[in-house]
């Protein structure tokens, strides 16, 4: 049973999810191997992260993934205010380690350490030079 969020922003809910999703609301998606579906994401880059999920769809049913606004995400390590963040292993936030590295969104909230739910702003991402290919 997906949670609900009040914030604002816009969502695409087209794509299709390649897998049960069931835990993975609140985590970065990006474009599946087949067109018309998403997965989990799995890094900044290699693809670039759609969005992040707002609902919990079983295979084959359409995700609401949120790509610019404000949204809760699914975050791993300490993550201060105002941070850039990407989009790191298994979908969870992370801060962006680097001036290189793509960011997806700027920290509304901090987390102090371990695992938690943070408040974002998905920012547009720019990927020049980068291999986008899922």
């Amino acid at each position: 049973m997906s949670t609900p969020y009040s914030g604002f922003g816009f969502d695409m809910g087209h794509l299709l999810a390649n897998a049960d999703m069931a835990n993975h609301q609140w985590k970065f998606v990006t474009t599946g191997s087949v067109a018309g579906e998403f997965k989990v994401g799995t890094g900044g880059s290699n693809p670039v992260p759609l969005g992040v999920l707002q609902n919990d769809p079983r295979q084959g049913e359409p995700g609401a993934i949120r790509v610019l606004g404000t949204t809760k995400v699914s975050a791993s390590n300490a993550i201060g205010y105002g941070d850039f963040v990407t989009c790191g292993s298994h979908g969870l936030a992370i801060v962006q380690a680097s001036a290189s590295a793509t960011a997806a969104g700027i920290a509304l909230q901090a987390l102090s350490s371990g695992a938690g739910t943070i408040e974002i702003l998905l920012v547009p991402v720019a990927t020049t030079g980068a291999d986008n290919t899922p």
